[in-house]
């Protein structure tokens, strides 16, 4: 078995596999992988002729948690020839992605995995939650007003969205920091041809594609963002217009918005919890340093396991005063406040988890400083649409 990255000229390889495994991807000439994204790093796994077994990409993003900008490797297309697996392919390819990450200064990796089980033996654990629900256009009537809205065009300015996105996401942790690149990537797509329709309000925004069901057409919400609670009625001023060619609205929307609390007939709405993206610290040290300051002066000890990446193993301590954070290593493991893996600190850090849901998994254990861990690990506004 040969790890190492992938040159240009195998992206194509990758791509193959990538076709052969995955349904539900846009088929394309695989030479066209060699014109991927140059900041993109994919990694593979070669056997004793030199052809390609395996392979995985990492996407640099940046990603907002707790107020700060950090560095995300976002871990993509993922694969493995049916005749290669169960020979350990994967887990050395991710060692190898995980040292890239680290020297690269990305504190916290993400995916979208095939099993929450399997990814979570290499530290990663489901971290970003999401409603899906689906509306029927006459719902919306109540909300039915003259705001109005236009239709995108391509090549126009992408700023009035960045800025309708950027006060939306600045309060919520895993939304990814947009560059004008990534906006015109999102945007400049040909409406017809990936059917993506997309609408601009003062105040909000919204990209939607359409669907076939048992029940009829269906609008999805690809992404809708809004500045003030009044832009959301908007929004669904607008939806409630399209009774003609769709019966039902389908939407994936972050947890904070209580969909319940907004439309009089709950039973015409479909509802659900569903489990997404997972997500893994890199660096402890890093993340912890990222936390808010809680008021006043104090410490807590935290006793972190990592059992695929063993560097992040060990105590720590976090320390607070006068407005400042400092955490770090300590030379030998305590008599901790906390103890936990790195898949529930990574919970914990990002606000999906507090310290009191946290006690109820039998790998954490809370001996002290109640008050101080609830400060440090609030819950918190989780948001995400990007998909890798």
């Amino acid at each position: 078995m040969n790890i190492r990255k992938l040159i240009k000229e195998e992206f194509s390889q990758h791509e193959g596999i990538c076709q052969k495994v995955f349904f539900d991807i846009p088929r394309r000439p695989l030479e066209e992988a060699q014109h991927d994204g140059d900041e993109n790093v994919s990694f593979g796994a070669f056997d004793d002729g030199g052809q390609l077994q395996s392979a995985l990409t990492i996407l640099p993003y940046t990603m907002r948690v707790n107020d700060q900008h950090v560095k995300m490797g976002g871990i993509g297309n993922v694969v493995t020839l049916p005749e290669a697996r169960g020979k350990g392919f994967v887990r050395e390819i991710f060692r190898a992605a995980f040292s890239e990450m680290i020297d690269a200064g990305q504190m916290f990796s993400f995916l979208f995995p095939f099993s929450y089980v399997y990814y979570r033996k290499l530290g990663y654990e489901m971290c970003h939650p999401v409603q899906m629900v689906s509306i029927p256009i006459d719902a919306f009537a109540s909300y039915r007003n003259g705001a109005q809205f236009e239709a995108y065009t391509q090549g126009h300015s992408t700023k009035p969205f960045a800025e309708i996105y950027e006060g939306f996401a600045q309060c919520r942790n895993l939304s990814i920091v947009r560059s004008e690149d990534n906006w015109k990537k999102i945007l400049n797509r040909d409406p017809y041809h990936k059917l993506q329709f997309t609408y601009l309000g003062s105040d909000a925004y919204i990209l939607y594609d359409a669907e076939k069901s048992l029940e009829g057409n269906r609008l999805v919400i690809k992404e809708c963002c809004w500045k003030t609670p009044e832009a959301l009625g908007d929004i669904f001023g607008f939806l409630s217009n399209m009774g003609a060619e769709f019966s039902h609205v389908k939407w994936m929307l972050p947890c904070d918005v209580n969909i319940h609390a907004l439309f009089p007939e709950l039973y015409k709405i479909d509802w659900q919890i569903n489990s997404s993206g997972m997500n893994r610290i890199m660096d402890v040290q890093a993340a912890l340093s990222t936390l808010h300051v809680p008021e006043g002066s104090g410490k807590i000890t935290i006793n972190v396991e990592d059992s695929f990446w063993k560097s992040n193993s060990g105590a720590y301590i976090v320390e607070w005063e006068s407005g400042k954070l400092v955490a770090k290593k300590l030379q030998s493991v305590v008599s901790a406040d906390l103890s936990t893996t790195i898949q529930t600190l990574t919970q914990l850090t990002t606000g999906y988890l507090t310290p009191e849901e946290s006690m109820y998994k039998p790998c954490t254990t809370i001996l002290g400083a109640y008050k101080e861990l609830a400060a440090l690990f609030p819950k918190q506004k989780l948001f995400m649409t990007e998909r890798f």
